[in-house]
């Protein structure tokens, strides 16, 4: 008889222990950024970033900025008060109109003719929510360019 009333006393506190555990969602933590593609045109590039919210709440932007380096070289910088939003869980697809430094169009340039099989690139920012939390962009990876589409990297 005790043994069953000891294992019904440790299944209680089991229970209250993993309710305890229960919290109110996943708040605070910056999206997670990819570049889905990039357009290139002389020096006006067309940016579709894509972000994924972790957090179990909307994430609703009051201002953006960030910079693209392309091989160590800046490609271009963005810096402007935003209304973009990101639904709780869910994915969302920005896209920006920037003006690339010569340099960093010349590298891209350089990989669309050939000359290099990918280019290395840096993602770093910083997103003001609308309760003015600063949520930081932080992404590297390559860019390749897109067969049969002039001017187009991912």
């Amino acid at each position: 008889m005790r043994r069953v009333g000891a294992l019904r006393w440790c299944g209680a506190l089991l229970a209250l222990a993993l309710g305890a555990c229960v919290s109110a969602g996943v708040r605070g933590h910056a999206p997670f950024a990819t570049i889905n593609a990039l357009k290139l045109d002389g020096l006006a590039v067309e940016l579709d970033l894509g972000l994924r919210n972790p957090n179990s709440a909307p994430l609703l932007f009051r201002h953006i900025e960030f910079s693209i380096r392309v091989e160590d070289t800046s490609l271009a910088v963005y810096k402007a008060a935003s209304q973009a939003s990101v639904l709780a869980n869910g994915v969302e697809n920005l896209r920006f109109q920037l003006h690339a430094t010569p340099e960093g169009a010349a590298l891209l340039s350089g990989l669309e003719r050939g000359e290099r099989a990918s280019l290395a690139f840096t993602l770093k920012g910083v997103m003001t929510t609308e309760d003015k939390m600063e949520l930081k962009l932080d992404r590297e990876g390559y860019l390749y360019p897109v067969p049969g589409r002039p001017g187009q990297f991912r």
